[in-house]
């Protein structure tokens, strides 16, 4: 620190000499410019330290996190939700503070190979907004606010989470909610925190079915959450965060196709899915993160029967699947989130099939086919 302030005080005071007594050679100008470079470097080595401190504080806070019951009441997870507004923030545009507001969450992350915040939303949240975003923390009594730039993001019926980038000086106020790469089981209890209309709310649910691309919790009949909710973090009993809040709704009365289809499957464990929360898992954001720093890491990949059928980028999702059978008859499922990529068969009733179309939507006007032969176990793209 004493070289960059004697360089400071050198450059200052050669600024300050008559124009006849300034050097006439570029030595002036090198040790100016040598001056800013140190600084700068200075600066983003602080800021570098005050996001790494920030999750420090955060995982040290969270280490000993413990669920405490209350009788007639909701439990509380200590210490996490003594703090929450160091965690969860509600995200706008810019000029316009007395509209919409979704909900959002700090994540911290290292695949850079240093400590880096990112704050986390629904992706179909900021379909909202057609400007420039902000967050806004509620945070010791006061309101926080900081400029953020949407870097990289999915798809509502898909990958539905974005990535954004937060200034250095939010490390001031955000902490980070660490990661739990691990689904909760059926039957355990998740617990999210958000905004409701711009007014914080709770919300804790069982969770009813867990796959690779959905977390499927049960829908609350009563203090259901109002528009703004989305985007929320979902943590476990450890104040751990398993997955982002996408919105809950009731398939039969929404008409969904896909509902009494599935709703008898086996693999249901005799569930009752006609209340349901959507939540993207933990991994499905940590593809999101690869995404950003090797396009084309994040991409899952569709099997069938052992079969490799192809890839979805993370603006992909299945829009539905037709298959074929020897009869000469065909049954359709529609995108539902209970379809896995990975493992297509779960749904499928594929005993005498023998083609399988399954037909991907790459964005609102293309689409991309895969066919595949089952008696041949090959598979043809379009």
């Amino acid at each position: 620190m004493k070289s960059i302030r004697l360089m400071s005080i050198f450059c200052a005071c050669a600024l300050a000499l008559p124009a006849s007594a300034q050097p006439k050679n570029s030595l002036l100008r090198f040790f100016k410019q040598t001056a800013a470079k140190t600084a700068a470097r200075a600066e983003h080595k602080a800021a570098e330290v005050s996001f790494a401190r920030a999750a420090q504080e955060a995982e040290a806070l969270l280490a000993n996190a413990t669920l405490r019951t209350r009788t007639l009441r909701s439990p509380v997870l200590d210490p996490l939700e003594q703090n929450i507004h160091h965690f969860i923030f509600t995200v706008s545009q810019v000029g316009y503070e007395n509209g919409f507001h979704g909900s959002g969450f700090v994540i911290a992350e290292n695949l850079s190979g240093k400590t880096v915040l990112w704050g986390v939303t629904a992706k179909h949240i900021l379909n909202t907004f057609h400007g420039d975003l902000q967050i806004t923390f509620r945070a010791d009594g006061k309101l926080h606010t900081f400029p953020v730039k949407n870097v990289i993001s999915g798809r509502k019926y898909g990958l539905n989470a974005a990535l954004l980038q937060l200034p250095q000086e939010a490390a001031q106020i955000a902490r980070p909610i660490p990661l739990e790469l691990t689904a909760p089981l059926p039957g355990e209890n998740v617990f999210a925190f958000g905004f409701s209309r711009g007014k914080y709310q709770k919300l804790t649910r069982k969770v009813l079915l867990t796959n690779a691309e959905r977390l499927i919790a049960r829908f609350p009949v009563i203090n259901q959450p109002k528009p703004g909710f989305c985007g929320s973090p979902v943590v476990n009993e450890n104040g751990r965060l398993v997955g982002i809040e996408t919105g809950g709704y009731v398939p039969v009365q929404e008409h969904n196709a896909w509902y009494n289809k599935i709703k008898n499957n086996p693999h249901l464990n005799h569930a009752d899915i006609s209340r349901i929360s959507e939540i993207v898992p933990t991994n499905r954001l940590v593809l999101l993160l690869k995404e950003f720093y090797h396009p084309g890491a994040g991409s899952r990949p569709m099997y069938l029967q052992g079969l490799k059928v192809g890839d979805l980028d993370i603006n992909e999702f299945i829009e539905f699947i037709h298959v074929g059978y020897q009869d000469g008859t065909v049954q359709t499922l529609e995108r539902n989130p209970f379809l896995e990529p990975e493992m297509l068969d779960t749904w499928l009733n594929l005993q005498g099939a023998v083609q399988v179309r399954i037909q991907v939507n790459k964005n609102r006007s293309q689409h991309r086919v895969y066919i595949v032969d089952l008696i041949h176990k090959t598979v043809t793209k379009y």
